[in-house]
């Protein structure tokens, strides 16, 4: 089945949202004669921290890293999902995601009309709908608060900001030739409601500088 892995500081944030989502699947693999997903919950100084202890613990070759507070709307993503990563040549899958990357900022400089997915955000469920495909598209980046692969890829460590693990991530896989995609289900997603403020923008442009400096260390 799958391998559910997320970093929880917060477990009442977790058993209102990401909880939710993971006894959903646990719901649908009974109904479908399948095995219990697997859950790993850790606390970590870093999300790379965290994911890559649960990629060294996953019992499933498909691993979810999800944020502690998302709520996945249906369970109609499960299915989806295993089909798209049943083909070993797409090595992410997400919720929301951009097609063209900027030569300088986060996934999201680029424009909003690069951008595929859709999600609901902040406590107030601002509906971010960014496009309106049928079908799984393919993408260049996604965002980090859902992150599916069917790889045994490690995160690299290096890369500390949340902003920039996904960004991280995707050139990794790309450059190993895998496709990434980005999974037409809308979810609900509190994060993501100070990325604008004055402090949380300034982390952002100091974190930025170490991914750039880190990407042209690797060549990716």
């Amino acid at each position: 089945m799958m391998t559910f892995v997320c970093a929880v500081d917060d477990l009442t944030v977790f058993n209102k949202h990401t909880l939710h989502s993971i006894k959903q699947a646990e719901s649908w693999a009974k109904r479908n004669g399948l095995p219990k997903p697997q859950t790993i919950l850790a606390h970590g100084q870093h999300m790379t921290q965290v994911y890559n202890y649960g990629m060294s613990k996953a019992i499933y070759p498909i691993k979810v890293f999800i944020h502690q507070d998302v709520t996945m709307m249906n369970d109609e993503w499960i299915p989806k999902l295993l089909h798209l990563l049943s083909d070993r040549l797409t090595g992410i899958v997400g919720l929301v995601g951009t097609t063209k990357l900027p030569d300088y900022g986060t996934w999201w400089d680029a424009g909003e009309e690069y951008m595929k997915g859709a999600v609901y955000c902040r406590e107030d469920m601002v509906d971010w709908t960014f496009s309106y495909d049928k079908d799984p598209v393919d993408v260049v980046d996604v965002d980090g608060f859902f992150i599916a692969t069917n790889t045994t890829e490690l995160f690299d460590d290096m890369i500390l900001g949340y902003q920039f693990y996904g960004m991280s991530y995707s050139r990794m896989l790309r450059a190993k030739g895998y496709k990434i995609k980005v999974l037409p289900h809308k979810a609900w997603h509190t994060g993501g409601k100070d990325i604008f403020k004055e402090e949380r923008t300034k982390q952002i442009k100091e974190l930025m500088v170490d991914y750039y400096e880190r990407i042209e260390e690797l060549g990716i």
